[in-house]
């Protein structure tokens, strides 16, 4: 008997025995990748975690160096010794920060977490010296987390800054703090062009309202309408800060001379115009050229923050925009720039500039201080006082010199301070003080002894007339200067005339004879006054073709003539004045004007420094102004910033860029 399958069956669990195991595979293999998608996303967000932490540390450390350059933490010269060495340096976290991941604490070697620096540099490249100027600057930053690393590399720019010996009382050649006015100083600065404190500086403006000025010094003009003469020479910049501007004016013609640049700085937030909008320009025939020996040159005009207005003044110059940094960002009209304007030397001085306006917009006192700035420092320094004290000796001026001129008293002056209270010419006629050195000369010369302290007061209110009067410092020290004090309202005159075409080497003045030769008696030091004959404006001496040796721009003058408030310092012809004049206001409730004089000052020399409210011609006892030599002079060594606890500190570098990289950069 035959049995009968049933097929259908049979496959239906042959089918659900496949269908579970092809699951339980599928299971498995979903399960595997599961567990394998977990690990390595887990390991990615770790890695990406451990990455990300650390571009966060090394861009954190980048930020915290250059903010600690800016503010100073670091010295230049520290920074740029580094940049030679090239070798990493660990970067470590504060002891009070706790752990910070890609940073150790001090004293802490990981090699899991940590982060290092490396300084380099690389030569700007053809065209440039060897200065830290002509150099590129690299910080290079790496932060590494258990084996992901950051790097990003700080690119710096630097520029030595500014000399700050500026920021003492004499800290330029001269310093106007009223108007330019008449002003025929001729080669003021000569021997130190574009030297950084070789600087003629005038607070508001003004024109020469004679011409025949002739300055080596940078003028820099602060503030007001400033316009020129046909007979100036100008062989240096001149430079406008915000406040001061060209100005349109009928008498204004072509100055002269190897000036090639003008420089005008504003303020970034509000640029302003160079020149004022009149009906001419700075002259009838001035078109942006200068007059050099019969041939016309192009000027060059920089503008930083200021705009051209009146294309009157450069219609025939080059104009250049410029950043803060002196780079020419823009040629506006002209030549594109030349070789010479790509040098290191011009951008340092535009650079120099652009601080110098940018101080003098917050008030100058660091960069420029005032006449009233003066006070703390020579109180401090000098210790002297508004009035003379009760220990000088008391005096008249023509008793003094009838006294002690060398040719009576046969020695050095005593040292001490001396008060003049009476006007000299009470004591004899013609307002000649004392009597006559002798029937040829006529010539006072009163001879100080070397490292001695000397100080002459003239009294408050008074009037005294120095007729034929020399001091003469025999090798003096300029730790010790000879102070010649005016007292609040004392007005001094050296009167003309002189005996220097007699056979003196001068006619009146204060001059050392330090450095021209070796004198170790009162003797040879009035010998040397009285039998040399100089013709020639005082610069010559002896055999000499150009300057005194003396007049060197290093020889530092050794006496100071200060007025305390409201002075007039006046000279004549056939004068020496180897001495810093300051004309200053003590008396801050008591707004005035002081001035120095130059009348008929014809064959006369300034070896000197002078800060004053007024220079040159003014109403009554200033008439004639005329024309004086004033050679380069260094600055007052022993007068200091007047106000040191707030000098300013900065740094020479400046960031480039900031820039994230893989491997060595």
């Amino acid at each position: 008997m035959m049995r009968k399958f049933n097929k259908k069956k049979g496959s239906r669990h042959g089918a659900i025995l496949v269908t579970v195991v092809f699951i339980l595979a599928f299971a498995i293999i979903f399960i595997a990748a599961a567990m394998v998608l977990t690990q390595n996303t887990r390991k990615r967000i770790y890695t990406e975690a451990e990455s990300n932490q650390a571009r966060l540390t090394v861009t954190s450390v980048a930020e915290a160096f250059y903010r600690a350059v800016e503010k100073c933490e670091f010295q230049d010269a520290d920074i740029i010794s580094l940049c030679t060495a090239t070798t990493p340096i660990r970067v470590y976290a504060s002891t009070k920060a706790g752990t910070i991941p890609g940073l150790e604490n001090y004293n802490t070697t990981s090699t899991e977490s940590y982060t290092t620096v490396t300084f380099s540099r690389s030569h700007k490249g053809a065209g440039y010296g060897t200065t830290d100027d002509d150099y590129f600057y690299y910080a290079d930053f790496s932060t590494h987390i258990e084996g992901q690393v950051e790097n990003v590399r700080a690119k710096l720019r630097y520029k030595k800054p500014t000399d700050s010996k500026t920021g003492a009382p004499f800290g330029t050649q001269v310093d106007l703090n009223g108007e330019f006015g008449n002003n025929n100083l001729n080669n003021v600065g000569d021997g130190k062009e574009n030297d950084p404190d070789n600087i003629f500086l005038v607070r508001k403006g003004g024109m020469n309202t004679d011409g025949g000025f002739s300055s080596h010094a940078t003028l820099i003009y602060c503030d007001g309408a400033v316009a020129f003469k046909d007979d100036d020479h100008l062989s240096t910049d001149v430079v406008f800060l915000t406040g001061a501007y060209l100005k349109a004016n009928d008498d204004s013609t072509n100055p002269k001379g190897n000036l090639k640049n003008l420089f005008f700085y504003g303020d970034s937030n509000n640029k302003t115009d160079i020149a004022d909008n009149g009906t001419s320009g700075w002259s009838r025939n001035f078109h942006g050229e200068l007059d050099l020996n019969g041939t016309k040159r192009k000027l060059n005009f920089f503008l930083c923050n200021r705009t051209d207005n009146w294309k009157t003044w450069t219609e025939k110059a080059n104009v250049y925009e410029i950043d803060e940094d002196g780079n020419i960002t823009k040629t506006i009209q002209g030549s594109d720039p030349t070789a010479d304007l790509k040098t290191d030397d011009f951008k340092t001085r535009a650079s120099k500039y652009a601080a110098y306006n940018n101080s003098y917009k917050k008030g100058g006192t660091n960069t420029f201080p005032t006449t009233e700035d003066f006070l703390a420092s020579a109180r401090k320094t000098l210790d002297i006082d508004e009035t003379h004290p009760s220990t000088a000796t008391k005096t008249s001026l023509g008793d003094f010199l009838v006294t002690y001129n060398y040719y009576s008293y046969k020695n050095y002056l005593p040292s001490g301070e001396y008060y003049f209270n009476t006007d000299g010419s009470s004591t004899a006629s013609n307002d000649r003080p004392g009597i006559k050195d002798n029937a040829a000369k006529n010539t006072y010369v009163i001879v100080l002894e070397r490292d001695k302290n000397y100080r002459f007061w003239f009294g408050a209110g008074q009037t005294f007339k120095l007729f034929n009067v020399i001091f003469v410092m025999n090798n003096p020290v300029k730790s010790k200067p000879v102070l010649f004090l005016l007292e609040d309202g004392a007005k001094v005159y050296w009167p003309g005339g002189g005996n220097a075409s007699g056979g003196n080497f001068c006619g009146n003045g204060i001059l050392a004879v330090e450095g021209r030769t070796t004198y170790d008696t009162a003797e040879k030091a009035y010998n040397f006054v009285i039998n040399n004959q100089n013709k020639n404006a005082k610069t010559f001496e002896n055999d000499s073709t150009k300057y005194s040796k003396h007049y060197d721009g290093k020889n530092e003058p050794c006496a100071m003539v200060i007025g305390m408030n409201d002075n007039l310092f006046q000279t004549d012809k056939h004068l020496i004045l180897e001495a810093f004049v300051g004309l200053f206001n003590f008396k801050k409730d008591k707004p005035t004007t002081s001035r120095i004089s130059f009348r008929n000052a014809d064959d006369s020399v300034i070896y000197g420094r002078i800060m004053t409210d007024q220079l040159g011609f003014g109403a009554g006892e200033q008439k004639d102004s005329s024309s004086i030599t004033m050679p380069a002079s260094p600055g007052a060594s022993t007068l200091p910033n007047p106000n040191p606890k707030i000098k300013k500190v900065v740094t020479g570098f400046k960031l480039e860029s900031m820039v994230y990289y893989y491997g060595l950069g």
